[in-house]
């Protein structure tokens, strides 16, 4: 007889709990679906039906993942023990539901008050509650009724609650005994944790035949809008701190605490460095742009072509040019020949390039976007060209991580066209792509009659992906060398002729357009130097530049990095124009501070003739580094001792620029939320 009585206690046990369970599900995803109502009745009063219950459906399935990860955490926590408590269940899932309720209504103000969700800026602030309490006691003062009924609501429902629980039976089931029971357990946590995986597209049939591959969920896959503010109604802030904040926290990847400024003083020198107007103002870096020569351009197309290094323009092999068509837009646009990557990953590139921001890069997922960075509202040509007149479009046909690039993009008010664009565009792509994409000459062929069809002005950024290794190039193509790497840029050289040639035909505005080149950053070299590690071309060209004023008189030596093209593009542009970031325009060589270029391991800050080196993995006499810059090498030689004046100047200025670019990303303070 005691063995079925246990037997039905087992399930009765089972049933209440899974009645709880199913209970708090319910509940929270009724919490958060009034959240997203709340959020798009403050933030987009007039967002389309359609679009409004995207965003709820979009929502709840991070919503379901982030229940199943909380699940996840008390199944291991009850496994640990070796028992669970029908108590000591139903207690925490009573605690989680005020949480839940509170966290909404706190992002909510936090948002409002900020732009940005309350998980991106409390553990950056942990560390500093002084901070905090100034932060938080104004908001506390001015709602104080607010703040008390909160309070109050929190210590009924406490009450209510632990009644509640002290009328429940003193209930447990041995996790561990009998035997099948850890592995039924064993078999649960796996089935939530597939609740956190998703089917991604994935083309490769060669290596995954299903045409998808499983994926940890996460909000970027779900940004389909072009609305910044429609993409950050559907993230769950909850979700995004289990998933993001929370390990890249404990990882450590925010990177080292300087303290050699602090962020007052930072933003100071930044402000002078970059010629800004003094203060700490509410968008410390917005000015304005030097107004340019009114050569009538108004459309930009930029293309950033993947591992270009400057060394390959203007160079031979065998007898012949391997980039005829770049060296002819060299001599002919503007071609600025002194320009560093701002990072050796495409990540990094594109965030400088598009964002006008420095990456992070002492971090464990220094070649990926970081949340924050795919969550900014960063100062790219969208946001500050705005939407009135123009059509804003980002195209790349990247197989990995298609979604964090379209999601960054959209973000920054593009339009994002990827490879599943591209794919139902096409069709089948078959032979059209390699292993890390789409082919440049059918990426650029499609963009051409994308751009042709628009009827207004436009922006476009492009970012191509062949020239990189396995190198391999459609069937074919003219392949005249033996090396397949600089085939790979013959390649892409000749498809980038056949798209300017094309967009002339095709193209009514195409005398006021401003096509852009610029690498992502270096992969082969052709000579020596240090220098040349960092060096990619960035070349403006237009009919128009061919009669820019005093076009010789512009100094295409100077310094820049990848943050100065879009300070650039807009003095190229009619009209005036404010802008928010860490470049500076090319075409300005009166005022500008040094260039920095990174890696996951280090960092340079390159001005006049001295480099800063910053190296953190390095022991402590050996982390920064003073070295002396000769033409394109580096000497090899710490000079430190020997100039302190110079080291001491240019490691504030690096920390200065560094720390203020990754802290007004992260408090999304670089312009105006729109």
């Amino acid at each position: 007889m005691k063995r079925p009585m246990q037997q039905t206690s087992a399930q009765t046990f089972l049933l209440s709990t899974s009645r709880w369970c199913l209970g708090f599900l319910l509940v929270t995803l009724s919490l958060f679906f009034l959240y997203r109502i709340a959020f798009l009745t403050l933030f987009v009063p007039d967002a389309p039906l359609a679009d409004s219950w995207r965003v709820y459906l979009y929502g709840m399935r991070l919503d379901l993942a982030l229940v199943a990860i909380e699940f996840i955490l008390l199944g291991v926590l009850f496994l640990l023990i070796g028992r669970i408590s029908w108590r000591g269940l139903v207690a925490i899932l009573a605690a989680l539901t005020p949480l839940h309720a509170v966290l909404a209504v706190v992002n909510l103000l936090f948002f409002r008050e900020r732009g940005q969700h309350f998980w991106e800026m409390l553990l950056v602030n942990l560390t500093r509650p002084d901070e905090v309490f100034v932060a938080v006691w104004p908001f506390m003062v001015i709602h104080l009724v607010s703040a008390t009924l909160v309070v109050a609501a929190l210590l009924l429902y406490g009450w209510s609650a632990r009644r509640v629980l002290r009328r429940l039976p003193e209930l447990s089931l041995d996790l561990w005994r009998p035997r099948r029971r850890i592995l039924r357990c064993a078999g649960l946590l796996f089935l939530l944790f597939v609740l956190n995986l998703d089917a991604t597209a994935y083309q490769e049939k060669k290596y995954w035949r299903l045409g998808w591959i499983p994926m940890p969920t996460a909000s970027q896959y779900y940004m389909r809008f072009g609305s910044y503010h429609l993409n950050a109604a559907v993230v769950n802030p909850l979700h995004d701190f289990f998933r993001f904040y929370l390990p890249a926290t404990l990882a450590g990847f925010q990177g080292e605490k300087t303290s050699l400024l602090s962020s007052e003083e930072a933003l100071s020198l930044t402000q002078q460095l970059l010629g800004c107007p003094p203060g700490d103002r509410q968008y410390p870096l917005l000015r304005a742009i030097p107004r340019g020569p009114e050569l009538g351009l108004k459309n930009v197309i930029l293309l950033q072509i993947e591992g270009l290094s400057a060394a390959l323009v203007n160079y031979e092999e065998e007898g012949r040019p391997v980039t005829p068509f770049l060296n002819q837009l060299a001599a002919e646009g503007l071609y600025f020949s002194n320009v560093m990557q701002s990072f050796n990953a495409t990540d990094g590139a594109v965030l400088a390039t598009a964002g006008g921001s420095h990456k992070a890069f002492f971090n464990k997922n220094w070649q990926y976007f970081l949340p924050i960075e795919i969550n900014g509202y960063l100062s790219s040509l969208p946001h500050l060209l705005g939407r009135h007149c123009y059509r804003h479009l980002a195209l790349h046909g990247f197989e990995n991580r298609r979604e964090a690039f379209s999601t960054f993009f959209r973000n920054q008010g593009f339009e994002a066209v990827d490879l599943e664009d591209l794919a139902r565009r096409l069709g089948e792509l078959g032979g059209q792509r390699n292993a890390l994409g789409l082919f440049d000459g059918i990426l650029l062929d499609e963009t051409v009659e994308i751009l042709a069809g628009l009827g207004t002005n436009f922006t476009a950024h492009l970012v191509t992906a062949t020239t990189h290794s396995p190198w391999v190039v459609p069937d074919g193509v003219e392949s005249p060398f033996a090396d397949k790497k600089l085939n790979a840029f013959h390649y892409l050289d000749q498809s980038l002729a056949r798209f300017v040639r094309d967009l002339e035909q095709r193209l009514p505005d195409f005398a006021n357009t401003l096509l852009v080149v610029v690498a992502d950053h270096t992969s082969i070299l052709t000579e020596g130097g240090t220098v040349n590690q960092l060096r990619v071309p960035v070349i403006f060209y237009s009919p128009k530049l061919a009669h820019l004023p005093g076009k010789k008189a512009i100094d295409t030596e100077v310094l820049g990095s990848q943050v100065d093209v879009v300070p650039t593009v807009l003095q190229l542009l009619d009209g005036e124009h404010q802008y928010a970031g860490m470049g500076t325009s090319l075409m300005q060589t009166e005022l500008r501070p040094g260039v920095i270029s990174s890696s996951r391991y280090d960092s340079y800050y390159l001005k006049d003739d001295w480099v800063f080196w910053y190296s953190p993995y390095r022991d402590a006499g050996e982390k920064y580094q003073l070295l002396k810059r000769s033409g394109r090498e580096f000497s090899q030689q710490n000079v430190a001792g020997e100039y302190p004046e110079q080291f001491e100047r240019l490691r504030k200025e690096y920390f200065a620029l560094y720390e203020t670019s990754n802290r007004l990303v992260r408090e999304k303070r670089l312009l105006p939320i729109r």
